[in-house]
């Protein structure tokens, strides 16, 4: 599917823990929307627990998602040169 060229990019985090804290939201979702600004883009995280993910199953975004989304595997990891923070990001099969 195509996608047009003013639509924006929503991104599905998915955690594996009992609930989203406001760290959280600081420390992955602002990071992500901020990513967005630098490249002239509308980048909108949409972070859940894998909990609330399954529980949102019967949803049209959920489908959506399962139909039409990209899964990528993504490492975060210190720079031994560096120290700073790293990102890789690689699409899962």
């Amino acid at each position: 599917m195509l996608s047009r060229q003013d639509s924006d990019w929503d991104v599905l985090i998915l955690l594996e823990k009992d609930r989203i804290t406001p760290a959280d939201m600081d420390e992955i979702s602002y990071p992500i929307r901020e990513l967005g600004w630098d490249i002239d883009e509308i980048i909108n995280p949409i972070m859940y627990t894998m909990k609330e993910w399954k529980a949102k199953s019967f949803t049209p975004f959920y489908k959506n998602v399962m139909k039409e989304g990209v899964a990528l595997d993504v490492s975060i990891t210190n720079c031994l040169l560096c120290g700073k923070q790293v990102t890789t990001t690689t699409p899962m099969d």
